[in-house]
């Protein structure tokens, strides 16, 4: 589902502090900085999920219609 949240979250590498994986250990400790040296990062999408929309932006529309 990352189509849906890459627009308002981005795509974090080494921290996200607004999603964290492990909850519980986020509540307790908090965000955890990454601390080895980041290079560049290369993200390359592999083929479309079976159930992806063919139409992303009619479908977002559609959704935000509903709100209207």
């Amino acid at each position: 589902m990352l189509y849906a949240m890459s627009p308002f979250e981005g795509i974090s590498v080494g921290r996200d502090p607004r999603s964290p994986v492990w909850w519980e250990r986020y509540e307790t400790h908090g965000s955890f900085h990454y601390n080895s040296a980041q290079g560049p990062v290369l993200w390359i999408p592999g083929p479309k999920a079976p159930d992806q929309p063919e139409d992303v932006v009619g479908l977002l529309r559609m959704i935000g219609a509903k709100f209207e």
